[in-house]
């Protein structure tokens, strides 16, 4: 069978073009056709590559101009800045949002990563890998280096915020969301929809399972009671403890110690005898 050339793809894409015919307007009309222009380029970026996309393909999708661009955008590296700019927007609106009512953190985690990955895979999301592989102007550079930490900064306060309410475990949240940003980003470069494959939506859930629960078997804790007798924290009293620290950005590992257990009735016996106690 033979594959329909680029030149026909652009055709069929163009008969279908928001804009198709219409010249540009004021208001909403013209952030709507900003989003097209922004939508046919990342499709364009993701089927031929950023490097092999000019502004007359994605002008010639739409149906228009290419001065009309021009309108909208300055060139095509702002193009693939605004595509990620748009949605950084989305997330931290979301994250702002869900943090003014009374969700716990976990709560809050769990909502944020599978709008993450909603995003990461969908047709926004493959210009993450694109951004990699270009050298961008400094000015740009700077601008998405700001979102991101402004990003990574939120989910931090998300993490101590969960840690508070008790919903998520003591940790250090500057090492957590580091780590599920940097799993989730890495979705824009393996993912691929499709039969028999696990939707978007799913593979959030497992990263939020994941990231909660660990990969490690559950061993049996002891009494509270008995870490007490022992010197240790309590737990209630390590919680808080880790939860002002992690708040103030500091490590939070040095609360989690406590003295080693004292072995009592049999498990002293047993060690005496030379077993495992």
């Amino acid at each position: 069978m033979t594959r329909p050339s680029r030149a026909t793809g652009l055709q069929r894409r163009a008969a279908d073009a928001p804009w198709a015919g219409k010249a540009p307007d004021r208001g909403g009309q013209q952030d709507l056709k900003k989003l097209a222009i922004l939508r046919s380029a990342a499709a364009l970026f993701r089927e031929h590559g950023y490097e092999s996309t000019r502004l007359d393909d994605i002008a010639q999708a739409l149906n228009v101009t290419k001065p009309t661009l021009y309108y909208y955008v300055k060139n095509k590296e702002d193009i693939l800045v605004e595509i990620q700019q748009t949605g950084f927007d989305e997330i931290m609106e979301e994250l702002i949002d869900l943090g003014k009512g009374a969700n716990s953190g976990a709560d809050i985690l769990r909502r944020v990563i599978a709008r993450y990955v909603n995003w990461v895979t969908g047709e926004f999301g493959v210009c993450i890998p694109r951004q990699f592989l270009i050298t961008l102007t400094p000015e740009n550079l700077a601008r998405l280096r700001k979102a991101r930490r402004t990003i990574e900064r939120k989910i931090r306060e998300t993490i101590a915020r969960g840690i508070e309410d008790r919903s998520l475990r003591p940790c250090e949240p500057w090492i957590v969301a580091s780590a599920i940003l940097g799993a989730l980003n890495w979705m824009a470069f393996w993912y691929q929809a499709g039969p028999n494959r696990r939707s978007a939506a799913e593979l959030g859930n497992a990263y939020f399972e994941l990231f909660i629960d660990g990969i490690g078997a559950r061993l049996t804790r002891p009494r509270a009671s008995r870490i007490r007798a022992s010197g240790g924290a309590s737990p209630a009293a390590t919680r808080q403890a880790a939860a002002k620290l992690a708040a103030a950005g500091k490590p939070v590992a040095a609360t989690l110690r406590t003295a080693p257990t004292r072995r009592v009735g049999t498990a002293a016996r047993v060690g005496k005898a030379g077993g495992a106690a």
